[in-house]
């Protein structure tokens, strides 16, 4: 099916429909960034702002830091007053860092009675299907289908879902 873009059962899609959508969830990161950066120049307009901390998936995303750092021109002089020293910084494992902190949410739940969090923005979680090199010392890859890259002829697993 050429005209869907479907070659040898495979969905080939091109980087620039991958960059629209992460275009629209920059735009909305942003807009939560600005909210927030402007509501801690309103309460506390003598703070300095130094950090801003990513995590989840999208917070290993180049592409996302990179966007982020031109939109608060990170590195050179913020055209926030309050954030003149602002500077990205990247969680260790992103991804875990989540479920890091819903863990301790519940935990504090647990002790206090009161959740850390108050609110969460999404209730669902969104992965991309692919395919993986395999490497036998990974336990996730045992009992995945492999199959041969067609270029290169090294092993890869199939169906490996990225978060």
């Amino acid at each position: 099916m050429p005209h869907l873009n479907i070659h040898n059962q495979t969905l080939r899609i091109h980087r620039t429909h991958y960059q629209a959508l992460f275009d629209m969830q920059i735009t909305k990161l942003c807009a939560l960034i600005d909210k927030q950066l402007e509501s801690m120049l309103n309460k506390e307009p003598r703070t300095e702002i130094t950090h801003l901390v990513l995590s989840g998936g999208l917070g290993n995303s180049a592409y996302v830091q990179r966007k982020l750092k031109e939109k608060y021109h990170l590195g050179a002089n913020c055209s926030l007053p309050n954030a003149q020293k602002l500077r990205l910084r990247v969680a260790p494992d992103p991804e875990l860092c989540v479920a890091m902190g819903l863990v301790e949410d519940k935990l504090q739940k647990h002790l206090t009675g009161k959740f850390a969090v108050g609110w969460r923005c999404c209730s669902v979680s969104y992965g991309i299907v692919c395919q993986e090199k395999y490497d036998p010392s990974n336990p996730n890859h045992l009992h995945l289908r492999k199959s041969k890259d067609k270029g290169d002829g090294h092993g890869l697993v199939n169906d490996v879902v990225k978060w």
